[in-house]
């Protein structure tokens, strides 16, 4: 019996092993084909290191997210960008337009609908009209990664 339990918990560590390997070999095969489809060169190994352990945490936060969207708690997918070796501070320090900026401060907006008019609100804008929002760029479908 002693035998049989020593059997099966080896077993199990065996197998535990194997899983633990295959993930591992799976996600690098994923971070080649990611960095080879957004182009990523680094200037050394310790950069890579970083940007390699960004990229998994952003992973399984993307792997989060969609499994709330399986259950229904999420209305949107996400998936990987060209930006998934970037952590949070670093792409806000690139893309950020600062702390005091507001939109309803904004002269286009003044300008277009007359804001400072009391009183007075239009049912909508159009933040396109006003140069206000950019267009999308470098989406890429699912279906794109996985051919």
């Amino acid at each position: 019996m002693k035998f049989i339990l020593k059997l099966l918990i080896l077993s199990k560590v065996v197998c535990e092993c194997c899983v633990s390997a295959l993930e591992t070999t799976t996600l690098d095969s994923l971070w080649k084909i990611w960095k080879r489809l957004h182009d990523k060169h680094y200037t050394n190994r310790h950069e890579e290191v970083i940007r390699r352990r960004n990229w998994n945490e952003n992973l399984v936060k993307i792997h989060m997210h969609n499994l709330r969207y399986d259950l229904g708690v999420e209305t949107y997918e996400i998936g990987l960008s060209r930006f998934s070796d970037v952590d949070w501070n670093e792409f806000r320090s690139w893309y950020s337009v600062g702390d005091k900026f507001n939109i309803l401060e904004s002269s286009c907006i003044d300008e277009k609908y007359g804001v400072n008019n009391v009183g007075w609100t239009p049912d909508s804008y159009d933040w396109h009209q006003l140069n206000v929002v950019n267009d999308v760029r470098n989406e890429v479908s699912h279906e794109s990664i996985a051919s």
